[in-house]
């Protein structure tokens, strides 16, 4: 038996976590997507996280991804969409500087509040970063 069926048969879901990005890799990023939605049962969900990091997630007609024709394609494949706030690398000094930090560290936001290589007001940006990322996740598994 494969792994998403045995995961399935004992009533858990499978959640493929897809990031598209701007730039060189978006067409590879596109592929991937299409290559899982394929690839994947029915009964695996596909949740697709647009990250703004190297620019906007456009194509070249300046179509956002839920413009895009993998978008139509695949939509009965896409559990939900996660847009990673656009400030969160755009103002490298504040919020971007902090999330880089996090990630270097290796650390995830629950470890951030306790740990005490972060000030009040970077735990304070971190919590909104976390905050607005959440609330996406929170809309597409409700």
């Amino acid at each position: 038996m494969d792994l998403p069926s045995l995961i399935h048969n004992a009533g858990k879901t499978l959640v493929v976590n897809m990031m598209m990005v701007a730039g060189n890799t978006m067409v590879e990023t596109i592929a991937n997507l299409e290559a899982m939605a394929k690839q994947m049962p029915p009964e695996v969900e596909i949740v697709v996280w647009i990250n703004h990091h190297f620019g906007r997630v456009e194509d070249e007609r300046g179509r956002g991804f839920e413009e895009m024709e993998v978008y139509d394609k695949y939509r009965h494949r896409i559990a939900g969409i996660v847009h990673l706030p656009a400030w969160t690398f755009t103002d490298p000094k504040t919020f971007g500087e902090d999330v880089q930090r996090m990630m270097t560290l290796g650390l995830t936001f629950e470890e951030v509040k306790a740990s005490r290589e972060f000030g009040i007001i970077e735990k304070s940006r971190l919590h909104r970063v976390r905050l607005a990322i959440y609330e996406q996740l929170d809309a597409v598994f409700g």
